[in-house]
């Protein structure tokens, strides 16, 4: 039930997406989202498998009206992760298509757990989150997040 409301939202998102962009004459700006790569000591990244079937993302999503980018990262790992963090730096962004009509530009963070021994993640209607190792999931990312991931992770060591 919760995936299928999930992918309903995720379709109506598209929806008016395509129709402001039509009113537009193709002018309305791509949706950006705020993300944020999490490891933890023994070099596992917090990830989200998908509750929409697209993989496991990263932990993320909209930035609300005037909202600062570097707040909403840490509020929304907050809301899907359950755990508190802080920014380390900035990694960079991607873009392009992310759920099926969506466009988007995902800025993305160096972000780490606050207080990490206290810290108990819980999963959230986005989908079920865990620590996972880079190079056994690889091949299960969501949308193109291993172009930002890869380096990143080569730079960990």
């Amino acid at each position: 039930m919760k995936r299928l409301l999930f992918q309903i939202l995720r379709f109506l998102l598209s929806a008016l997406q395509r129709v402001l962009s039509i009113i537009s004459l193709g002018h309305w700006p791509s949706a950006v989202a705020a993300c944020a790569i999490i490891v933890d000591d023994k070099g596992r990244l917090l990830l989200i498998n998908r509750a929409d079937g697209a993989g496991l993302g990263l932990p993320g999503g909209f930035i609300r009206m005037r909202e600062p980018v570097e707040d909403a990262v840490c509020r929304e790992v907050r809301e899907e992760t359950g755990v508190r963090v802080q920014i380390v730096a900035f990694v960079g962004h991607l873009s392009g298509p992310r759920c099926p009509g969506i466009a988007c530009v995902d800025v993305i963070y160096h972000a780490q757990v606050i207080d990490p021994e206290n810290a108990r993640i819980q999963s959230s209607f986005e989908g079920e989150c865990d620590w996972y190792v880079y190079e056994q999931i690889r091949s299960r990312l969501a949308f193109d997040y291993d172009k930002i991931l890869a380096p990143f992770m080569r730079n960990l060591t």
